[in-house]
């Protein structure tokens, strides 16, 4: 019984309205922001681990991140991105001021889809490190580079994300 009341913490939003600002309770497990291993398998003496993805959904249909650049952070990658990366996979809009995407999505099924993006995008496909750089764009082509193997290797993009990562590459 201790452990299960244990788990339960109380986290308070605040909403900003004609500047006041109003608490919102929110009750979440201790869980949801518990660390994970970035490679997304059980290992307890795995050194590079991120926060779990921290979502809500409220009544206008979106779901909002509520962690989503800490985790950027975490995995060196441009939050924007990310969002955006999610908007193009699950074919919706999605909103770089509020951190969004429109309608409802359960926190465990973007977290299985952010696995795909973390495999593609982010660990190294020689090593398995999440050491990598994306390198300069060449002929609509991105690459990463390992931080830790010196390995190169060809990112699969989404055709409508060429444009941002030519961008954010030069």
């Amino acid at each position: 019984m201790f452990a299960l009341a244990f788990n339960m913490v109380k986290y308070f939003f605040l909403e900003k309205n004609d500047n006041t600002y109003t608490t919102l309770p929110h009750t979440r497990t201790a869980l949801t922001h518990a660390m994970i291993n970035i490679h997304g398998k059980p290992d307890p003496h795995y050194r590079y681990t991120m926060h779990k993805l921290d979502t809500v959904c409220k009544r206008n249909n979106k779901t909002y991140f509520l962690n989503l650049p800490t985790v950027s952070e975490e995995l060196k990658r441009n939050s924007d991105e990310i969002l955006k990366w999610f908007a193009l996979t699950l074919g919706v809009n999605s909103n770089v001021k509020e951190v969004s995407l429109a309608g409802k999505y359960e926190t465990s099924t973007l977290q299985t889809h952010f696995q795909t993006y973390i495999n593609t995008h982010v660990l190294c496909d020689i090593c398995g490190n999440p050491e990598t750089i994306y390198l300069p764009m060449l002929k609509n082509v991105l690459a990463k580079k390992c931080a830790s193997c010196g390995g190169t290797s060809i990112v699969k993009v989404l055709p409508k994300m060429i444009k941002m990562f030519v961008g954010l590459s030069q």
